[in-house]
């Protein structure tokens, strides 16, 4: 079963398909991209580890975010167009 899945530096690459059903997956790590918005992430509950690093172009993350209950860590360094940040109150 995938445990990690690390994308980086894949500039047309701009969408991802629903990863929802990836439920083992601890690491996802989707850094230097020019995507606009995110696959769902429902279904990750297993997930420790989310980072989105120089995601220029994202301008907000899915209300979804808030079932990632086991996150420990969360980066988002420079993604300066995030202008809509839901609740991550239960991460």
């Amino acid at each position: 079963m995938l445990e990690a899945l690390h994308i980086e530096d894949c500039n047309e690459l701009l969408e991802l398909p629903a990863m929802s059903a990836i439920t083992r997956l601890t690491s996802l790590m989707l850094q230097e991209g020019d995507f606009t918005e995110l696959p769902c992430f429902g279904g990750m509950t297993a997930l420790r580890l989310l980072s989105l690093k120089w995601h220029r172009d994202l301008t907000r993350l899915l209300s979804s975010i808030d079932k990632l209950t086991d996150v420990r860590e969360l980066n988002l360094v420079d993604c300066r167009h995030i202008t809509d940040l839901p609740s991550i109150g239960r991460l």
